[in-house]
C-alpha cells in the first residue's frame, strides 16, 4: 500500500513539475524572417484546432485528475478475503494512465493534423533555430520520470503483481531491442 502511495505521489508531483516549474526554464528566441512573396499562413482544420484546445486543457488538469485517480485507486484498493477482484483495482490505473498519456497524445495529434508551414519559413526556421536533437538516453529518462510511468508502476503495486526475475530480464532484452531499433533508425535517416 506504502509503495502505490509513493508512486502515485510521484505521477502527481512530475505532472505538476511539467505544468508549473518546466516552463520557467524554457528558453524564448526572438526570430526575424523577411521575405519579398506573400507569407500566407495556412489555417488549421478543425479537428487539429479541437485537438490542441483539449491537450491543452487536460495539461492543465493533469494533476488534479491524477490525484483523483490516485485517491480512488487508494480507497477502493482490496483488502483481501474471497471476493479480491483485480480488475476493480486496475481502472484507477488504467484511467490515470490515460490522463497522463491523452495530452501528448493530442499534441502530437494537432501537429500532424496541422497544415505545414510555407517552405520560406522553414527555411527561415532552420536557419536561425537549430532541429532538436535525439539523444536516446534523455528520451528515455524523460519516459521513465514521466507520469505515465508513475501510474504504470503504482497499477502494478496496487495489484500486488510481483514480476519474477525472468520477466525482468524479458523487458530488459525488449528495451534494449527497441533502443537498438531507434539508433539504427537515426543512423539511416542521417545518412
Amino acid at each position: 500500500m506504502r509503495v502505490m502511495k509513493v508512486f502515485w505521489s510521484a505521477a502527481v508531483a512530475l505532472s505538476l513539475w511539467d505544468l508549473l516549474v518546466e516552463p520557467l526554464f524554457t528558453e524564448t528566441v526572438m526570430i526575424t524572417c523577411s521575405s519579398a512573396g506573400s507569407l500566407d499562413w495556412p489555417q488549421p482544420v478543425p479537428a487539429a484546432q479541437v485537438a490542441g484546445f483539449l491537450g491543452d486543457w487536460l495539461a492543465r488538469l493533469q494533476p488534479v485528475l491524477l490525484a483523483l485517480a490516485a485517491f480512488w485507486a487508494i480507497r477502493s484498493r482490496p483488502r483481501g478475503g474471497l471476493n479480491v477482484r483485480r480488475s476493480s483495482s486496475l481502472l484507477p490505473a488504467t484511467l490515470g494512465l490515460v490522463v497522463a498519456l491523452l495530452p501528448a497524445a493530442l499534441a502530437e495529434a494537432e501537429q500532424r493534423l496541422s497544415p505545414d508551414m510555407p517552405l520560406a519559413w522553414q527555411e527561415c526556421l532552420h536557419a536561425q533555430v537549430a532541429p532538436p536533437s535525439f539523444v536516446v538516453p534523455r528520451l528515455i529518462l524523460a519516459w521513465l520520470l514521466s507520469p505515465a510511468t508513475m501510474v504504470l508502476l503504482a497499477g502494478i503495486a496496487g495489484a500486488g503483481v510481483r514480476p519474477r526475475l525472468t520477466d525482468l530480464r524479458e523487458a530488459g532484452l525488449v528495451v534494449a531491442a527497441v533502443i537498438l531499433a531507434v539508433f539504427l533508425l537515426t543512423a539511416l535517416i542521417g545518412l
